[in-house]
């Protein structure tokens, strides 16, 4: 594969990225609670849901917690709100790393460089 074509699937790649970063963006500015005042968060911002799996980013499904619970695999009892600043926190540093390797800024016209 020649350098500019392995350029070019490397940033297809980046750019379907950033376009599921940014609806996961989305969907974490919009979840609902689902009733859940305290959530289980791993540091990489994942909360613990009854669905298979266990860890999603998807806060809406989120299953609830006491708050006075004890830490558990490795993760923390939180307020729901503080998960949701988390997320929004790290897919939003995802997001600017991509744009980065892209050269995408908010300065330029378009948003590119």
């Amino acid at each position: 594969m020649s350098n500019s074509k392995y350029k070019g699937h490397l940033q297809l790649d980046l750019m379907r990225l950033r376009e599921n970063l940014s609806a996961a963006y989305c969907e974490v500015l919009t979840a609902g609670t689902s009733g859940a005042a305290f959530v289980l968060q791993q540091p990489s911002g994942a909360v613990y849901t009854d669905r298979p799996g266990a860890w999603t980013f998807d806060l809406s499904s989120a299953r609830g917690f006491q708050a006075k619970s004890n830490h558990i695999l490795g993760a923390e009892i939180v307020p729901f709100e503080h998960a949701r600043r988390v997320m929004k926190t790290k897919l939003r540093t995802q997001l600017s790393q991509i744009d980065g390797l892209l050269g995408i800024t908010k300065d330029a016209p378009n948003g590119r460089l």
